[in-house]
């Protein structure tokens, strides 16, 4: 196990300590040579561990949250429906980047076969072929199972955390990505453990029966966005862009499904944009949690998703657009690029400049779409 190859370490550098190899006598160079000497053997004990043959069918555990509508929560506990009809044992463990948290008691009762993943949670760390999580931030530093990845990870701006590399490069043994964008990020930013494009699935979309007594306000043709309305999302390049190509008195809504959150400025930019604007077109902002039923009912009572993203580590909402029959219109750059392209969707123009974003990376960048071709 972890623990007891850490023993053994510990072990080893004692034994060195009482048989004197390391005193006052040593050189500089001495104990450099012996400090390459104990690193070249710990990198060969690890690999010889890695290296042995994992079972037909293995037990995994997925850790992350699975309870929500959060989209980490929606690959968390549909890859563990996936393994499962892989034939392989999975344990789902409830937590996030700060730390452990008990799950919805409700989403468990309705979701039974989560809920028996949920359930094998005191199986030791020791029989678990691959531990496995899909949180944010991203915590790595006490994962101590035989194999230790990130799956269906997602990234955006071209800059990453100089310590997320360090502490990825030296407590994982691989991470999937979810897409290939993110995957390049990653690598340019000297993450050195194997990186693989694995996507995000989208088949839990066609498992949602749409509420049919649900009625979507608005006028005929609907525009549709969904998102966190965070700055990379272009909330403010939609709404500036919405109201030069329309009016009150054209037969269009955009509809703007979100959610408040610290970064949520929806309200302070559509009342600037009326303020300058007194036949600014109509508009619907949803903000409250709703159930899948009726989220499908929205995208199927829509005509076009609208997506203007400086940045998107994969694109759910598009691919569950494009599912639902509507017309894509976004950025022609990011993640969504894995399967947006310019015979399936209306790819907007943009330029490259610094990444506002909350990380204040150096020299990071993401697109800034031209909001003269989204009008």
């Amino acid at each position: 196990s972890i623990a007891e190859r850490k023993q053994d370490r510990e072990i080893l550098i004692k034994s060195l300590l009482e048989e004197k190899l390391i005193d006052s006598t040593q050189t500089t160079e001495d104990l450099i040579e012996l400090s390459r000497c104990i690193s070249n053997n710990e990198i060969a004990i690890d690999r010889s561990f890695l290296q042995k043959p994992l079972p037909e069918k293995m037990t995994w555990r997925i850790e992350g949250p699975f309870d929500s509508s959060y989209s980490l929560a929606l690959i968390n506990r549909e890859t563990a429906r996936a393994l499962d009809k892989l034939g392989h044992q999975v344990i789902l463990h409830s937590t996030e980047g700060p730390g452990d948290f008990p799950p919805d008691r409700i989403f468990l009762e309705k979701n039974q076969d989560i809920k028996a993943f949920y359930s094998k949670n005191n199986i030791e760390i020791n029989q678990i072929d691959v531990l496995s999580r899909c949180l944010y931030p991203p915590r790595v530093q006490d994962m101590q199972a035989r194999i230790n990845v990130l799956h269906g990870y997602p990234w955006e701006e071209t800059g990453f955390p100089s310590d997320w590399v360090d502490n990825f490069n030296k407590y994982l043994q691989g991470i999937s990505c979810c897409s290939s964008h993110t995957q390049r990020i990653l690598a340019n930013a000297g993450i050195k453990i194997p990186l693989s494009n694995c996507g995000v699935g989208i088949d839990h979309w066609e498992a949602i029966t749409p509420d049919p007594s649900f009625t979507l306000q608005g006028k005929q043709f609907k525009f549709l966005h969904v998102s966190s309305c965070f700055p990379r999302k272009g909330i403010d390049i939609l709404l500036d862009a919405y109201g030069r190509a329309f009016s009150n008195l054209d037969n269009v809504s955009l509809i703007i499904k979100t959610f408040p959150n610290p970064h949520n400025d929806i309200n302070q930019l559509l009342e600037s944009q009326k303020a300058s604007n007194p036949t600014y077109p109509d508009i619907v902002v949803i903000q409250q949690d709703l159930d899948e039923s009726i989220l499908k009912a929205i995208f199927e009572q829509s005509d076009v998703l609208v997506a203007p993203s400086r940045a998107e580590g994969f694109g759910l909402p598009l691919a569950e657009a494009m599912l639902s029959g509507l017309g894509v219109i976004t950025t022609n750059w990011g993640g969504q690029l894995d399967f947006c392209n310019k015979d399936n969707s209306w790819l907007i123009d943009y330029e490259f400049k610094p990444a506002q974003s909350h990380f204040n990376i150096s020299e990071s960048v993401w697109a800034e779409p031209k909001v003269d071709h989204l009008v």
